[in-house]
């Protein structure tokens, strides 16, 4: 009996060593860094420019055709500016959907003068649209404008653009709605 009140004996100050060994470690460890500061300013750039050099050229020439046609003209809209998902779909659905168009763009949008509603989306296509990945982008935008009923006119990306041919296309296009 005695052979084991020495055993639990030292068991129990070996214990008792191993607890406070360890609580002694615990509060002789090393300071966490505190939080690093906030900035003070975020670390956003502002872009030097809204357009890209082909899109500004294609943008000086249909400002002039938009003005003469009594059109309003925006650049980059959003898609989802233009288009909606109904409520009356299911929540899992209506996401999946929106999904799709959140995030994108349309490089130029006419606008009926008095009420500013679109009349007209306008993409200019730069060689990147030659990928396989533009390719299956660009058929999703094309299907989804005309599904909603908004005509999609594109143009590719030239050096010079002419006015003339340029408010022949959106003539014929708008005929065409």
């Amino acid at each position: 009996m005695e052979f084991f009140a020495i055993i639990f004996t030292i068991a129990f100050y070996y214990i008792l060593f191993l607890i406070f060994r360890r609580v002694y470690r615990w509060l002789k460890r090393p300071a966490l860094d505190p939080e690093p500061p906030k900035p003070t300013k975020l670390p956003y750039q502002k872009k030097d420019f809204l357009l890209s050099n082909s899109e500004r050229k294609f943008y000086y020439a249909l400002e002039q055709v938009a003005r003469g046609n009594n059109y309003h003209l925006f650049a980059k809209v959003r898609l989802e500016d233009l288009i909606e998902v109904p409520q009356s779909l299911s929540y899992g659905y209506r996401f999946g959907l929106r999904n799709r168009i959140k995030s994108r763009h349309i490089d130029f949008v006419l606008c009926d003068y008095k009420y500013i509603r679109p009349v007209l989306a306008i993409e200019l296509d730069g060689s990147s649209h030659f990928r396989a990945d533009r390719i299956e982008s660009d058929d999703f935008l094309n299907k989804t404008l005309s599904d909603v009923g908004l005509p999609l006119l594109r143009f590719p990306v030239k050096s010079f653009y002419d006015q003339g041919e340029i408010a022949n296309r959106i003539a014929i296009t708008m005929k065409l709605k």
